[in-house]
């Protein structure tokens, strides 16, 4: 019995014996134990009853294939490229990047269970404790650079907000520029990259990662945020949807994806108008040497930030900004 065979079986949240565990699978007494000090290592919570059962603190719904394809029409299943899922990896945007280029008008998708490196922007570590997040990357190709490729990653953000919203009808709100945010705490994030093919072509990978059900523990350094992190167990029914989730996901990011060389931005930026979390909110913009603040107006048609400063209007191309304080 091998260390994921023992997790799928805590993974109902039940408590189960140590004695039938080591009896069932004919498993030694030692092995399990290592297995179990491992769980710990992938941020799992587990609770031990007086070292007679095991239980994890929050069910785990496991990726899978099957569940993922089945909602989807046979028209867009043949647009998948290639899927793949693994139980652990150091990026699913990394994975994506150097390996397959999916053909053109298909998509590539690599999820996982857990990332070991998963990267925010400017190079941050993104964790999450195996299973409490949905970590999905798409790969797909533009025949050539498409206009207001900058703003990408705010058309997939107001794709990934329908989605949420549809399946839980809780519908956060988008934090320029790749955040999602529900009740001033992170529930996710997007990170685009590309990389120019020598034909003229772009490839780009649009990964996702969205807070599933974590414990506080976790939720507290996710991120960095004053309010902290938030997950879509504690802001809705906390039914299992991880793999209708991904499935949802990869439609309407294959849709978006397929359009975007036409339309840009422009088919989305209404939508992220109406759910632009930092408009009229005073914010500074973080960077080296960089002192400029003032009041969110909106959003341009190439996905700049539109800042009000004392000393006039400025667009802001790329950056991060920090709410301050009123």
């Amino acid at each position: 019995m091998s260390q994921l065979e023992v997790l799928k079986l805590l993974a109902d949240g039940r408590n189960h014996s140590r004695e039938k565990i080591i009896e069932s699978f004919g498993l030694p007494s030692s092995l399990l134990s290592e297995y179990i000090k491992n769980f710990g290592n992938l941020g799992l919570d587990l609770v031990v009853d007086c070292k007679k059962s095991y239980r994890l603190s929050r069910p785990i719904e496991f990726l899978d294939t099957n569940k993922i394809l089945s909602p989807l029409c046979d028209s867009m299943t043949q647009k998948i490229y290639r899927l793949e899922i693994f139980q652990e990896l150091e990026s699913t945007n990394s994975y994506l990047l150097d390996t397959f280029v999916p053909k053109a008008r298909r998509l590539s998708v690599c999820l996982a269970e857990y990332q070991s490196s998963g990267r925010g922007r400017f190079g941050r570590k993104w964790s999450a404790p195996f299973g409490g997040s949905l970590c999905i990357s798409m790969g797909w190709v533009f025949d050539e650079k498409p206009e207001n490729l900058s703003a990408l990653s705010l058309s997939a953000a107001v794709v990934v907000r329908q989605v949420i919203g549809d399946l839980t009808n809780c519908y956060p709100m988008i934090k320029w520029p790749n955040d999602l945010v529900w009740k001033d705490k992170k529930l996710g994030g997007i990170l685009t990259e590309s990389s120019p093919k020598k034909d003229g072509s772009l490839y780009v990978v649009v990964g996702i990662g969205i807070n599933l059900s974590m414990n506080s523990a976790w939720l507290s350094k996710v991120c960095d945020w004053p309010e902290g992190a938030t997950d879509l167990s504690s802001i809705s029914s906390g039914e299992p949807l991880k793999n209708l989730l991904a499935s949802r996901l990869i439609e309407g990011i294959y849709t978006m994806l397929e359009s975007y060389s036409r339309t840009g931005f422009s088919s989305h930026i209404d939508d992220f108008a109406s759910a632009n979390y930092l408009k009229g909110r005073k914010v500074s913009l973080l960077g080296e040497g960089s002192d400029l603040s003032g009041v969110v107006a909106s959003v341009d048609s190439d996905g700049s930030l539109l800042l009000e400063t004392k000393t006039g209007s400025h667009r802001i191309v790329a950056g991060e900004v920090s709410l301050r304080a009123s």
